[in-house]
This record gives C-alpha cells, structure tokens and sequence, in this order.
C-alpha cells in the first residue's frame, strides 16, 4: 500500500512543484508536503528536505503512526523523518475523520491573496510546528468540513488545502494559484 501511495502522492506533486508551491530557498530550505491517509488511520507524509526534489521516491516519505500536539510528539517509521509539518497534518486528520489528504504550500502572493479575501485562517501567534499550531488547525479542520483551504499566518507564505483525496485537495490548491497567485490580479 506505501509504494502505490508514495507513487500517487508523486504524481500529485508534479504540477504543484512546477508551479512552485513546493521548492527550495537559496538556503537550501525545503517547502511544501503533502501526505494522505492509509486504510489502518496511520498517514503518509514526504520526508523532511524533499521539498527541492524534481520526484519523490517511496524512500522520500515517512508513515506517521501517532501525533500528540500536546506533548509536541510524531510517531513515524520509514526511510526518511517526516516533514516538520507532520502534527500539523495529523491535526488535520483528527478533526476530520472523512479526510484523506493533506497539502502544504508556500506561496507569497497566494498567501497574502487569501488572507486579503478572508479566507479561514489560524491566529498570527500560532507558531509552525508547534502544538498552538495543532491546536489551532485542529479547530479550523473541524469547523471547515471535508474539503477546505487555509492559510497560516504563524508560518509566513502557509497554505493549506485538505479532502477526500490528494488529487482534489491538489487541484483546488492549483484552482485558487491560477486565479490568486502571481500576476494574476
């Protein structure tokens, strides 16, 4: 099942990564990732620093068995750590059981473009990757449903988009880039 997923999760990536909403800074920091949830409750996610990498191999991604915002603590097992982002993921996956995909992206213009439109948001002093974060995601994913997009202040240029599956939490990501994002206004 973790091959065929870290395949999909792949091929999900490609067009987001073009766009950039996942990359690498000139420092070499890596941005953006996405996981998705497997049958037994335990997710998928893309590995810590694989941001910058064109493709994503089953060694690039980390199974997350367990989050525990409380005691700020990921749970993984797999080749590769898992993103940063991992309890932020997982919080996401408590609040909404239907759920079967989340994505992170960052992308100045798009970030500031929701955030001027209203969009759902979590407080400025959420900070990433911090169990405030999770808390604060876990309430916004409750309150938003099955299908939703979010922005993170505490995480400067955050977006997130989560659904029923990667490619639609994917295309709505890329729906609101084409009409949001740069130049487009």
């Amino acid at each position: 099942e973790e091959q065929e997923l870290a395949e999909r999760l792949d091929m999900v990536r490609r067009p987001l990564h073009a766009a950039g909403l996942s990359g690498e800074t000139p420092e070499g920091i890596g941005y953006g990732n996405l996981s998705v949830r497997k049958a037994d409750g335990a997710f998928l996610v893309t590995g810590t620093a694989t941001g910058g990498l064109e493709r994503l191999l089953p060694e690039h991604f980390a199974c997350v068995a367990e989050c525990d915002a409380e005691r700020n603590m990921v749970r993984s097992e797999g080749p590769s750590c898992p993103s940063s982002e991992s309890m932020t993921h997982g919080a996401v996956y408590e609040a909404c059981p239907e759920v079967r995909s989340v994505i992170h992206v960052h992308c100045p213009e798009l970030f500031h473009a929701l955030l001027e439109e209203g969009a759902p948001q979590t407080p400025p002093d959420a900070a990433y990757g911090t169990p405030a974060m999770a808390r604060a995601v876990r309430e916004l994913a409750s309150a938003l449903g099955a299908e939703g997009v979010f922005a993170t202040p505490g995480h400067e240029n955050g977006v997130f988009a989560f659904g029923s599956s990667p490619e639609l939490a994917a295309e709505r990501l890329l729906a609101l880039f084409r009409r949001l994002g740069p130049g487009r206004k």
